[in-house]
């Protein structure tokens, strides 16, 4: 809403100041999307990027990300970052790599699922991760389903394909 976010509290990161674009290259519509005017909090005025990063700026200033605005999973009235779940499921050691999305559910409108790879070495994590889990992260942020893969595919970009992953497990 343009106010500056309380220190520990997630906001979106607003960038203004003078080298700050004007908008997207004849593209109006993606302009008028992201480049709006700049809080009244800040110093500068003029035109805005409103980036649809979530951060979180602690005590010494420093900002965390937390997600994209775009990428929050809705789930029954609740905004979930899928980056809090899968830190989450990457701090127990029991997996290497974790994808958390939102999948379409009929009761909840999306339903976190958890693609994980296990680490190397690891045993038992399809009983442990969901317990700890449950320890770490609130009943709402909970994953309602947890897959379990060898190999995580990957995109042109060298990165995990999260849109071939959505597609499979939406389908």
């Amino acid at each position: 809403n343009g106010e500056i976010a309380a220190d520990g509290e997630e906001g979106e990161l607003v960038h203004c100041g003078p080298l700050v674009a004007q908008g997207y290259w004849q593209d109006p519509v993606r302009t008028a999307e992201r480049f709006k005017s700049a809080p009244a909090a800040s110093r500068y005025g003029g035109t805005a990027v409103w980036s649809g990063d979530r951060v979180r700026r602690d005590a010494d200033g420093l900002l965390y990300f937390a997600g994209r605005r775009d990428a929050m999973i809705k789930c029954a009235g609740n905004r979930i970052s899928p980056q809090e779940v899968e830190d989450a499921a990457l701090a127990t050691g029991l997996v290497a790599e974790a994808v958390a999305l939102g999948i379409p559910d009929e009761r909840l409108g999306q339903a976190v699922h958890l693609i994980v790879r296990p680490a190397p070495g690891t045993s038992g994590g399809e009983e442990e991760l969901p317990r700890i889990l449950m320890q770490e992260l609130p009943n709402f942020m909970q994953p309602k389903v947890i897959h379990w893969r060898a190999a995580m595919p990957i995109s042109p970009n060298g990165k995990i394909d999260r849109t071939g992953l959505y597609a499979e497990l939406a389908a």
